[in-house]
């Protein structure tokens, strides 16, 4: 709840879709974060490998995914499945697992992990 609290009222006003990684070091504090994707497209676009490569940069222990869903309803898609499970594996290969992936409604979330979808 903390991390969607905090990135909440940035994002559930947007009028498209904002795809934003969380970089974590090993004492689960906040590094940086970055915007990896603006615009109508699924955020199955965001890539793993630009994900990944941020995370080696900045020397992340783990990463954390946000995006919005401008429609205020912040069930998952199939495609935010997808994602975030090829997201999953490539994080576990490298040893910089993905904690979880919060998708923003308008005053309310869903968080994989607190779902069990992680």
């Amino acid at each position: 709840g903390e991390v969607a609290e905090a990135y909440m009222e940035q994002m559930r006003h947007l009028e498209q879709e904002h795809c934003v990684a969380v970089f974590v070091d090993n004492k689960d504090s906040r590094i940086m974060d970055v915007r990896l994707s603006i615009g109508n497209l699924n955020c199955s676009i965001m890539s793993a490998r630009e994900i990944f490569r941020q995370a080696l940069l900045c020397n992340a222990a783990s990463v954390i995914l946000l995006h919005n869903h401008p429609s205020g309803d912040p069930t998952p898609s199939d495609a935010d499945r997808r994602m975030t499970r090829k997201v999953r594996e490539a994080g576990n290969f490298l040893d910089i697992p993905l904690l979880d992936h919060i998708v923003l409604g308008d005053k309310n979330y869903v968080s994989f992990r607190e779902k069990g979808y992680l």
